[in-house]
């Protein structure tokens, strides 16, 4: 399944009109985040795979981070053009979204607001 990136994901482009790809880009790293409580041990495998030896579960999300700034991608919502006060419609329409239904962690709207506003 997909989950909260994807959530988001969509929320950016039915909100702000911005590309898929890109809305992806700009928010994993932003809402991985949500699942480390759930699923330290996948994220351990996941900078394993990437060729870290860390046993920190945040270790994939920093590499995630250094990764997105090697290709350009913008690091912020802000970098990517978008604006503050969409927050409330994007938390809407991420929750509304059905990709997080089989998120590891249930994300309900006070997490997307967390997640947005961490975003920016």
């Amino acid at each position: 399944g997909l989950g909260v990136v994807h959530s988001c994901a969509h929320a950016l482009g039915t909100v702000a009109g911005m590309h898929h790809g890109l809305a992806n880009g700009v928010m994993i790293d932003h809402a991985l985040p949500h699942n480390l409580a759930g699923s330290a041990k996948k994220f351990v495998r996941m900078a394993q795979v990437v060729g870290l030896e860390s046993s920190d579960p945040k270790a994939f999300i920093d590499w995630l981070r250094a990764f997105k700034a090697n290709v350009g991608l913008p690091a912020t919502l802000t970098d990517a053009g978008v604006k503050r006060e969409l927050v409330p419609k994007l938390v809407e329409v991420a929750t509304a979204d059905g990709c997080h239904a089989n998120n590891p962690l249930a994300c309900a709207s006070a997490d997307f607001q967390s997640i947005f506003e961490g975003a920016f």
